[in-house]
């Protein structure tokens, strides 16, 4: 019996390291499908009135100091990250327009994050039946 409930367990921790570090074809899928339910289920008043949590500004603060990458490198350019949370939220609604003046690369992110959807699909489907056991047929009767 404690075999069995480690080894359920171990299974479990493995699961969730494989869907946290998107290192499979299912996790992928099910962590981007989640993704897109999430952001088409949560109310737009809560990404509108919420935190801004810009990639640059907030996670790489070390590297951009704080700041959107609209300086140096970057200058004159407008950040490829800001609104795009919110700009896929609104494309998952139907507002193609408040989607592009949110961000103006909205569309293209949602097309690769559904190519990649459908590319890590296939390759699931694909592992998936290759593992599918054999049934064996029996011989005379």
């Amino acid at each position: 019996m404690g075999k069995l409930i480690f080894k359920k367990l171990k299974r479990v921790k493995t699961l969730f390291l494989e869907f946290l570090s998107f290192s499979s074809p299912r996790a992928i899928v099910f962590n981007l499908l989640f993704i897109l339910i999430f952001l088409r289920v949560l109310p737009l008043k809560l990404l509108e009135n919420g935190p801004r949590l810009c990639v640059f500004s907030r996670i790489l603060e070390l590297i951009y100091r704080g700041n959107c990458p609209t300086s140096g490198l970057f200058s004159g350019c407008a950040c490829p990250s800001c609104g795009l949370t919110r700009g896929i939220a609104h494309l998952l609604r139907g507002d193609l327009i408040s989607a592009y003046t949110l961000n103006k690369g909205v569309i293209l992110v949602f097309l690769v994050i559904l190519i990649a959807i459908i590319w890590n699909l296939i390759l699931f489907l694909r592992q998936r039946k290759a593992k599918k056991p054999k049934v064996l047929k029996r011989k005379g009767n």
